[in-house]
Parts: C-alpha cells; sequence; structure tokens
C-alpha cells in the first residue's frame, strides 16, 4: 500500500472521514507515480492542512462562471507544450521587464507596456515561424494572441503578487514625451484598424467564395475534414470569452499555484520531484473539494498535466527572479 493509502487507512481509523477522502483522492492522484516522487508521511499528513490555506483563493476561481469547461479549454491549449512552455515563460518574463524598463513605472501606462510586451511575444512566434499542429494556419494569429494574454497575465500576477519586480533596475527609464503623447493614439488607430481589417476580411473570403462555388460532394469531405478542429477552435474562443469576463481568472490562478509552490519549499529535504509531487497533490485536493475535479479518472489525469505545466511556469518565474522565502 502506498504512504498515501496507508494515511487514509490511518485517517479511517481515527474517525476523521474528510481527512481520509482527501488522502484516498491523492493516493489515486498519484498512483503509478516513480518512486522518487514518493512523499514522507509527514509531508502526506500536511496536504490536508496546507489544502484549507488555499480554499479561499480558489473559491474565487471556482465562481467564475464557465470554469469548469474551461479546463478543458486549458487542456486543448497546453496538450505537449511542456518544456516549450518554460521557455516561454523565461521569453515573457524578460519581454515584461523590458517593457517595465523602457516605459517607466509610473501609474497609467500598464495597458500600454502590457500590449509592448504582447507584440514582442507575437513578433517572435512570427519571426521564428512557428506553427500549432492542430490549428489551421489562417487561425494561428488569434490561438497566438489568446496564448500572448494568458502567459503575460500569469507572469506579471506573479511578479505582482509577490513582489518580485526590481524597482531599483527599472525605474530608472522613463517614457518619452513624444511617445506618452502618441501612446493612446495608436492604441485607438490599432483597434479601429483590427476592425476594418476583420470586415474587409469577411468581405474578401465572401467575394473569394462566391467566386469559385464548390460542390456539394467536396464539401462533405471539407466539412469532415473541419470538424477535427472544430473543437480546439470553439475552446480558444470560449477560453478568450471566459478570460475577458473575468480578468481576475489568470491572476487567483497563478496565485493558487503560488501559494502551493511556496509551500513545498518549506520542506528543503525534499528532491524536485517531491516537491512538484506535493503541489500537484494539493492543488488536486483543492481542486476535488471544489467539484472541479474528481469525476472522471481520465479527465483527473489530463487536469493533473496542465497542473504540472503551471507548477513548471511558476517555478520557473521564482527561479529567475529570487522569489522563492527560504525556511
Amino acid at each position: 500500500m502506498s504512504a498515501f493509502g496507508e494515511a487514509a487507512c490511518a485517517a479511517e481509523q481515527a474517525g476523521s472521514t474528510a481527512l481520509a477522502a482527501m488522502l484516498r483522492a491523492s493516493a489515486s492522484l498519484l498512483a503509478g507515480d516513480s518512486e522518487s516522487a514518493a512523499l514522507p508521511r509527514d509531508v502526506v499528513m500536511r496536504l490536508h492542512r496546507d489544502a484549507w490555506e488555499m480554499q479561499a483563493r480558489l473559491s474565487q476561481v471556482a465562481a467564475v462562471p464557465g470554469i469548469d469547461a474551461a479546463f478543458g479549454d486549458v487542456v486543448l491549449l497546453a496538450r505537449d507544450l511542456g518544456e516549450r512552455l518554460v521557455a516561454l515563460i523565461a521569453l515573457v518574463d524578460t519581454l515584461v521587464d523590458e517593457a517595465e524598463r523602457l516605459h517607466g513605472t509610473q501609474a497609467g501606462r500598464g495597458r500600454y507596456k502590457r500590449q509592448q510586451a504582447k507584440a514582442a511575444l507575437l513578433y517572435a512566434a512570427r519571426r521564428g515561424g512557428y506553427d500549432i499542429p492542430w490549428v489551421p494556419s489562417l487561425l494561428e494569429p488569434a490561438v497566438f494572441s489568446l496564448g500572448a494574454d494568458l502567459l503575460i497575465d500569469f507572469t506579471v500576477a506573479h511578479v505582482n503578487q509577490n513582489a518580485l519586480w526590481d524597482t531599483d533596475q527599472l525605474a530608472g527609464a522613463r517614457l518619452g514625451i513624444r511617445a506618452r503623447i502618441a501612446s493612446p493614439p495608436l492604441l485607438l488607430l490599432r483597434q479601429l484598424l483590427d476592425r476594418a481589417a476583420a470586415w474587409l476580411a469577411g468581405l474578401a473570403w465572401r467575394l473569394v467564395l462566391g467566386a469559385n462555388q464548390l460542390s456539394p460532394g467536396l464539401r462533405v469531405i471539407v466539412d469532415r475534414v473541419a470538424s477535427r478542429d472544430a473543437g480546439a477552435l470553439a475552446a480558444v474562443a470560449e477560453l478568450r470569452t471566459l478570460i475577458t469576463d473575468n480578468p481576475g481568472l489568470v491572476r487567483s490562478l497563478a496565485a493558487v499555484f503560488a501559494i502551493g509552490t511556496q509551500q513545498a519549499e518549506v520542506f528543503v529535504h525534499l528532491s524536485g520531484a517531491q516537491k512538484q509531487a506535493y503541489v500537484r497533490a494539493l492543488v488536486m485536493i483543492v481542486l476535488r473539494q471544489h467539484g472541479l475535479a474528481g469525476r472522471s479518472v481520465l479527465l483527473d489525469r489530463i487536469i493533473e498535466q496542465v497542473v504540472t505545466v503551471g507548477i513548471d511556469a511558476t517555478v520557473a518565474i521564482f527561479n529567475r527572479r529570487g522569489g522563492f522565502r527560504r525556511a
């Protein structure tokens, strides 16, 4: 029996059914993990206490309409990213710092700096010729745009909530008077151009399709092929709407990962794999308590992988900025 299973039995004998349920949830989630990631008994017994410390923050997340369906959407976006996402986090972290250094720390410039960091990230993606296997090339810019929003918000949330800005290094740079005057009109112009481009693109498609009538037989074949991407494309649209309607969602999720990661650092005797297993089990316990996990073994495994990516991204940010509080 695993350490989690033994702890669950002990908790049941002591009459603590709530603790036993949480420990059994953790046992099923970590079943099959390598021995190097096995957690000592004292760490297992601390899991339930740390889980309650995360409740208030996750309650804000769980109350967001549509969060349940969003887990499936995030899976589509995070699938197979792993190490590449950690590398992207490092790039985003650098871009956020550069935007702060170049455009100053004064209030009122956050939107412009965020736009600049996003523009730089999109330029890097375009320059590198990256592609997304399950998304048609015409729609890749929209997916990259959503990904940039998520990465920037996630990174800035960690930096803000954990006071990781190096203000001595950043405060010296100021936004020039010309740039300050030009920024608002440029942002407005960009919005107008985006709308005009969307209208023109729609018109162009109507003209092209009108001049090239598709036979019914070929239409069926195209629809069959395109249906394979429909779920992913719908997920992107739904996730964008969810984030737009709930701007605090990414900040709250970032805080959940930050709390768990900081708590794991208390156990200085644990290996990196064990700390990751601890944070993953902790987050999954809280997700189960809120009904966001625990309905399907397969879904839990997928969510667990997404949680692991979030842990890796959080650790990457903290390591780059010295954000860990050592005991």
